[in-house]
């Protein structure tokens, strides 16, 4: 039996899981200049905050553009496209 106790080990196993985790995701996000365009055409710097979330989380600014991304979505699954690798490929 090893002398480490349980507790060492969850937090090293924790510590371990979100420092793969946030290398995933600065992987994925690593593209800031193609994200930061992406936002500022979706948000205006006069949104209140509540206005810029809402807008990021639907990532669309008008109606269209949901109805657009919708049939993007139904078109990948026709045709099994892989998916998004990194920020650039949304």
């Amino acid at each position: 039996m090893s002398g480490a106790s349980p507790k060492k080990d969850q937090d090293s196993f924790w510590k371990h899981v979100g420092k793969e985790r946030n290398e995933q995701l600065e992987s994925f996000v690593g593209k800031r200049k193609a994200m930061e365009q992406a936002v500022g055409q979706i948000v205006s710097p006069t949104d209140s905050q509540d206005v810029k979330l809402r807008k990021s989380m639907t990532g669309a600014a008008d109606p269209e553009q949901d109805i657009r991304a919708a049939e993007n979505r139904q078109e990948e699954k026709r045709e099994k496209r892989k998916p998004a690798e990194n920020v650039e490929d949304v």
